[in-house]
């Protein structure tokens, strides 16, 4: 693959300038000024980053600026930024510097040739850094991004524009909890062990998950100890409360505030709590919401924060457990539609490197889906890669003869007709 180079904006040099000035030896994605940064997880790795001065957006490119590059690490850090801009002033080249610019070039008043040496030296020189790391040590760029956009959340370093609004403005002790992928607590912005037995761990995920409803005592003595005498299962349930309420004394958030009357168990109404699940729900709404009024990059935004919200299947590992399950079903039925809707909504917009991720994402969860299957064969090819587009054929074949016993359908097979035409 040759190097992938980022161009932020359009106000001086368009991808289609830059694509014919560089040649067939570059690859190069654009992003306007308002990308979320999460947008990087999907573009893959690249060598170098080449941004657009726009004196009208002046302040927001900078701030955007600045909020990429202090969510870098490692690797991240050393990333290459040109800045292309339109005339020189004293502001302009220290801003260029202040932001960990390596160059500054004015536009249109350098030649192309100047251009070209300083993407071939700085670019090719990246990719040579990145060949000779340690994979096995050193996490891809695009992974150690994802990691921190996905797993900081609960410690209160994501974005602001990652943030749901309602959660900037939470007390210093809420309970943050995380249900997506493993379970996971958080107070006072630090992580909690919970030191439980399994059946307790399952009995306090389900309490905070119904905040701020109550249970009634005899469902939960139904679900967990349905083959236990009635005077047995409210001792059992009696010393599982009991061991939580220890544990949540323990850490500072108060036993008395799991509250048991009229037969019914809730978490005080004091208590603070909030999950990745519900901001999920909530984002996905957001988002929804923002499409039905015409607001097509404020529902982007809403989309891409439920993404990072869902790290993986729903208190995975409780799924065996009847009331997890459920959820887990019921939460993976909303994320794979909204997956789907973004994954064709790059495709359409030719951003194919982000369609196929998002794509790649969701036969994680379904590989049986076709219209996966057939977007990425579609993006291969229109990203020049027929070899990987008839390859994806012939997985998403084998799998539905596996899994099925079917073939493809007569849509996916006339794409790959078509494919072939052009091969």
């Amino acid at each position: 693959m040759p190097p992938k180079l980022l161009l932020i904006g359009n106000a001086l040099l368009s991808k289609s300038k830059l694509s014919a000035i560089c040649g067939e030896e570059f690859e190069v994605v654009d992003l306007p000024f308002s990308f979320p940064a999460d947008y990087l997880d999907y573009l893959g790795e690249f060598s170098m980053i080449i941004v657009n001065h726009d004196p009208g957006k002046q302040e927001e490119g900078l701030v955007k600026l600045q909020e990429v590059r202090n969510c870098k690490l490692h690797k991240i850090q050393h990333i290459p930024l040109l800045l292309i801009a339109a005339s020189s002033t004293r502001e302009q080249v220290l801003d260029a510097f202040q932001y960990e610019f390596f160059d500054f070039l004015f536009w249109p008043a350098a030649d192309e040739t100047l251009l070209l040496q300083r993407v071939e030296r700085h670019a090719y020189k990246k990719v040579r850094e990145i060949e000779s790391v340690s994979t096995k040590k050193n996490k891809p760029l695009t992974e150690m991004l994802c990691d921190w956009l996905l797993g900081g959340y609960q410690m209160g370093i994501m974005p602001a524009w990652l943030h749901d609004k309602n959660e900037v403005s939470l007390p210093e002790n809420a309970l943050r909890v995380q249900y997506f992928g493993e379970f996971l607590l958080y107070y006072k912005g630090q992580p909690l062990v919970c030191e439980l037995t399994r059946k307790q761990k399952t009995l306090l995920a389900y309490l905070l998950y119904q905040h701020p409803r109550a249970v009634h005592r005899d469902r939960i003595i139904d679900w967990l100890w349905p083959d236990v005498d009635g005077d047995s299962a409210r001792n059992s349930l009696n010393n599982a409360i009991w061991h939580i309420r220890q544990w949540l004394d323990a850490q500072g958030i108060g036993g008395e505030n799991l509250v048991f009357k009229d037969q019914l168990y809730s978490f005080h109404r004091r208590l603070t709590i909030t999950s990745d699940a519900a901001a999920f729900t909530n984002s996905l709404k957001e988002a929804y919401l923002k499409e039905r009024n015409n607001q097509p990059e404020e529902a982007l935004h809403a989309f891409h924060r439920a993404f990072a919200y869902y790290k993986g299947p729903f208190l995975e590992a409780f799924c065996e457990d009847s009331w997890a399950a459920r959820e887990c079903d019921r939460l993976r039925e909303q994320y794979l539609p909204a997956l789907d809707k973004l994954a064709q909504h790059y495709s359409e917009q030719t951003q194919y490197q982000l369609a196929v991720n998002l794509s790649q994402r969701l036969l994680d969860i379904d590989p049986l889906s076709e219209a996966a299957h057939r977007r990425l064969m579609f993006c291969y090819s229109s990203m020049g890669l027929l070899d990987k587009a008839l390859q994806q054929f012939e997985i998403c074949k084998s799998l539905l003869h596996q899994r099925l016993g079917a073939a493809p359908s007569e849509k996916t097979t006339a794409l790959l007709r078509q494919i072939r035409q052009c091969a």
